[in-house]
C-alpha cells in the first residue's frame, strides 16, 4: 500500500469516527479532542471541528490527493528533508495541507504548535500514526523554537505581516501572507449559489487564507437575498467571543455613523481597499462592470475568487468545501 492509499484509508477512518461507526477506542479519543481543543481556544467549537474534518476527508479522497501530488516541487522530492510548519493560533485546518505534502513527498515534517491550539492536530495526526505506525518518525510536534528547518512554511501570524515577511524570510519554503478569498455576484445567483457562498463565508469563524472575507457586487445589488442566506448561522449569537466582536464593530460603525448591512448574524460593511474584514463583519464593494473585478485574479492579497463565469477562477461549491490544491501553491517554495 503506498502512502496515497494509506492516507485515503485514513479519510474513511476519519469519516467513519465523525458519523458514530467508527471503532470505540477513535470515538473516545474524537469525543475527548473536541473537548480539549474547544477549552484551549473558543474559536475550535465541535462544529468548525466537523466542518474542518469534513473537509480533511474530502481530500483524502485519491482525486485531490493526486491533484496536490502534482503541486510537489523539485525542492522537496527525494531529499529526506526536515519540513517545519508553523501552525496558526485561529485556523482550524492550519498545518493539515502541510502534513500532507509531507507524506507526499516523503519528508518529514515538525509542527511547531501555538500557546491555544495545541490540541486538534496532534490528536488528528494521532489516528493516522496509530493506523501507520511507521510514520511515526517523520512526524513530530513541538512548542519550542526550532533552529534552521531545511523548509519552513508558516502561516499569518498576529505580529504585523511586514515583520512577517522580513523575518521569515531567510528560511526556504513558503512564507504565507495574511491573504483571503472574495467572491463576485452577478445579483443573479440563485438561493443555492448563496447558500454555498455562505458557506464559504461562516465556516470556521471566517479564518483561515480559503476563507471568503469579501464580496464585489453591481452597484444595483439588493442585499436582501444574500442577508436571509445567513440564517443556518444565527447560532452564532449564542458564541461570546464572536457576538462580543460582532457587538463591538456595530457600535463603531453607529458611532461613526457608517453605512452598513445588519441581519443580527454579520455586518456588511462596504470598504474598497481592505480584503481583510474583521470576525462578524464582511466587507464588500461594488463594480460598474466586468472590466473592474479582472484584476483580481493577480492581487497579492487574494487568495482565490469564486463566482459563476466571467473569468471566475472557482465556483461556489468550491467555496463550501475547498480542495487543497487549489489554494495552496507550493510552487513558491524558495530556495537559498
Amino acid at each position: 500500500m503506498d502512502v496515497k492509499e494509506r492516507l485515503e484509508a485514513f479519510g474513511k477512518l476519519v469519516d467513519a469516527v465523525m458519523n458514530s461507526s467508527g471503532d470505540a477506542f477513535y470515538r473516545q479519543q474524537y469525543e475527548e479532542m473536541l473537548a480539549a481543543a474547544e477549552a484551549e481556544n473558543p474559536l475550535l467549537t465541535e462544529r468548525n471541528i466537523r466542518d474542518a474534518l469534513e473537509t480533511l476527508v474530502y481530500n483524502l479522497q485519491m482525486p485531490a490527493l493526486t491533484m496536490l501530488e502534482k503541486q510537489i516541487p523539485p525542492a522537496l522530492m527525494n531529499r529526506e528533508a526536515s519540513l517545519v510548519s508553523l501552525v496558526a493560533e485561529k485556523d482550524v485546518l492550519s498545518g493539515v495541507p502541510d502534513w500532507l505534502m509531507a507524506m507526499l513527498s516523503g519528508n518529514s515534517i515538525t509542527f511547531q504548535l501555538p500557546e491555544n491550539n495545541r490540541r486538534l492536530l496532534p490528536a488528528v495526526v494521532s489516528w493516522f500514526v496509530h493506523q501507520n505506525p511507521e510514520y511515526k518518525s517523520l512526524i513530530a510536534f513541538t512548542e519550542g523554537k526550532i533552529e534552521q528547518p531545511d523548509y519552513l512554511f508558516t502561516y499569518p501570524l498576529e505580529s504585523s505581516e511586514k515583520k512577517h515577511l522580513q523575518y521569515f524570510s531567510r528560511y526556504q519554503g513558503v512564507v504565507r501572507r495574511k491573504r483571503k478569498a472574495v467572491a463576485v455576484l452577478n445579483g443573479k445567483e440563485s438561493s443555492a449559489d448563496l447558500a454555498l457562498l455562505v458557506q464559504g463565508v461562516m465556516k470556521f469563524f471566517n479564518q483561515g487564507a480559503h476563507r471568503i472575507a469579501k464580496i464585489f457586487v453591481p452597484q444595483a445589488y439588493d442585499f436582501s437575498m444574500l442577508l436571509e442566506s445567513f440564517s443556518e448561522y444565527s447560532n452564532l449569537k449564542d458564541h461570546n467571543r464572536y457576538l462580543n466582536n460582532y457587538e463591538y464593530y456595530k457600535s463603531i460603525y453607529l458611532l461613526n455613523r457608517d453605512n452598513f448591512y445588519d441581519n443580527e448574524i454579520v455586518l456588511l460593511k462596504q470598504d474598497d481597499e481592505s480584503v481583510l474584514s474583521p470576525l462578524s463583519v464582511i466587507y464588500f464593494s461594488r463594480f460598474d462592470s466586468p472590466d473592474d473585478i479582472r484584476e483580481l485574479n493577480n492581487r497579492d492579497d487574494i487568495s482565490a475568487v469564486y463566482g459563476k463565469g466571467g473569468g471566475i477562477q472557482l465556483p461556489f461549491s468550491k467555496a463550501a468545501m475547498p480542495v487543497f490544491a487549489e489554494w495552496e501553491d507550493y510552487s513558491r517554495i524558495r530556495e537559498r
